[in-house]
């Protein structure tokens, strides 16, 4: 009998641990909801009065996707992917060289008949030079491919992890 009571004395005390645990989880989750520093500590001198509000599950959906992060932090790696995949692809292309030249010179036999500028000239040239072996801009081409493609993916992801949050936050308050 003994050895079943200090049992059950050890069991209440793992359960008041797991308990304090619970509460201080949770008044942290209550300053996260209101913004606050996780460690402040709030004294509620009166009951706290309040009405139930109807919540519109898509209402609560658009707001998420449009204020949440997370996608927005997804979305940025996209724009940079994206970024990275103009970049490799323009490498794949040969560098083309333009050059505009404009002259206008003089003639005659004396130095004062030379300096008349009468004769114009104008000159366009293009010039490009490549190698043939392009495997590692290829291969820089589709790792940024595949970068592209991991970083939608991810932010899908993230977005199915939110309206499911969502919906079991609204399935819990209800």
């Amino acid at each position: 009998d003994v050895f079943r009571a200090e049992l059950q004395s050890l069991t209440a005390q793992n359960r008041l641990v797991d308990a304090r645990a619970a509460q201080e989880n949770a008044k942290r989750q209550f300053n996260v909801l209101v913004g606050s520093p996780l460690d402040a500590r709030y004294i509620f001198a009166a009951p706290l009065d309040y009405a139930p509000v109807a919540l519109d599950l898509d209402e609560l959906m658009r707001q998420a996707l449009e204020h949440r992060l997370e996608l927005q932090t997804a979305q940025e790696q996209i724009d940079e992917a994206e970024r990275q995949l103009k970049i490799a692809r323009q490498n794949l292309l040969p560098p083309i060289d333009v050059s505009v030249r404009y002259t206008l010179r003089g003639e005659g036999d004396g130095f004062h008949d030379s300096v008349k500028m009468e004769d114009e000239f104008w000159g366009v040239g293009v010039s490009s030079s490549f190698t043939l072996d392009v495997a590692q801009e290829r291969a820089a081409y589709q790792q940024a491919q595949l970068s592209l493609n991991a970083a939608i993916r991810a932010r899908q992801a993230t977005q199915d992890e939110i309206l499911a949050e969502v919906m079991q936050t609204k399935i819990a308050v209800e």
